[in-house]
Order: structure tokens, then sequence, then C-alpha cells
């Protein structure tokens, strides 16, 4: 598999906030963290460049996160926008939204400041698979077909909207160890 992205480049992250976002050099084995904080803002959140430069049939997305806020599901950490689609793909606590279409977990009994592995991994013709710590959580979601379109905006720490982001419900929490598989 091709790595698109790994957090140990990360100097390829435009900073896209105007508060308190802290990239700091401690943290988990020593890598670094993205940290977002403890507020409700739609100005806490870092732009990918480049985003995908070729449509993608199939993706793993992997890193270590430690929510600030009890699992309710709904926290987005990660968003990609793309030919007028705001939800290309959108991952969550307690959902993953590809190409438009929804999975959830049936239950969310992530603990707040705990550190969870999580990896998401699609291929088109496929429901979303999804893995936290190692272990394989049953997603309740249908096949999803085709591709993610290239050429769009790839965002850690809120969902887009065309044009914006909501204020709710950014990610407060943080980020380490993100790694982009095709």
């Amino acid at each position: 598999d091709k790595l698109l992205y790994s957090s140990q480049k990360i100097m390829v992250l435009q900073l896209n906030m105007v508060l308190l976002l802290v990239l700091t050099m401690a943290g988990v084995n020593g890598n670094q963290l993205l940290h977002f904080p403890n507020s409700v803002s739609v100005r806490n959140y870092v732009k990918l460049k480049p985003a995908f430069d070729s449509a993608l049939s199939k993706f793993t997305v992997c890193s270590w996160v430690s929510s600030s806020s009890e699992g309710n599901g709904s926290q987005q950490y990660m968003s990609y926008s793309a030919g007028g689609s705001d939800d290309a793909l959108v991952l969550a606590e307690g959902h993953a939204i590809v190409k438009g279409i929804k999975s959830t977990l049936p239950s969310n009994n992530f603990v707040k400041g705990q550190w969870y592995h999580r990896c998401y991994s699609w291929k088109s013709g496929q429901a979303v698979s999804y893995f936290v710590n190692g272990v394989q959580v049953p997603l309740r979601g249908e096949v999803i077909n085709g591709n993610l379109t290239p050429g769009g905006k790839l965002v850690l720490g809120q969902q887009q909207q065309v044009g914006a982001f909501f204020k709710r419900p950014n990610f407060v929490g943080i980020l380490t160890n993100l790694n982009i598989f095709e």
C-alpha cells in the first residue's frame, strides 16, 4: 500500500488556526502531537496540503486519538471534501462517512483522556471497517461503491461544509501518528 500522508512529515501542514492550536514535540513515543483546545470554535483546524492527487478506490487511515470529552460519537477529527461534497470522507469517534454514506458504531464507550489507536479502512464495493487498539469493531453501514474525488480539501479537527466549517461538533483532544494509506 502507498503511504499518502504521515504525521512524521508534519512540516507539510498548513496551520490555519487563529487561536490556540498547539503543535508540540513531546508526546506518545516522542512523536509530535496535534492538540485541539477545549473550546467550540471553527478556528481550530489543520489543513493538509497536498490532499489526494488521484481518485481513491480504497484507503486506510490510522492514528492515536485522545478525546477531551466523553464519547458521544459526534466529534469529527478528519474530513475530506471534494467535488462539491462536504462529506466525501468524515471520520469521527462514533461513525464514519464515505461518499455521503454513514456507518455507525453500535455503542461508543470511549473514555475521556484515554488514548485509542483507531483505524478506518475502506475499499470500493465494501463497507467501512473500523479497528480500535487492533481489534475490529463492528460498524452498522452498507457497501459503498465508487472513488473519492481527487483535489479536495483534507482537514483535521473539523467537519467541512462547502466554504466553511460546522461550529459543532469540532474535535477537542489530541491526535498523533496520523497515517493515510491508499
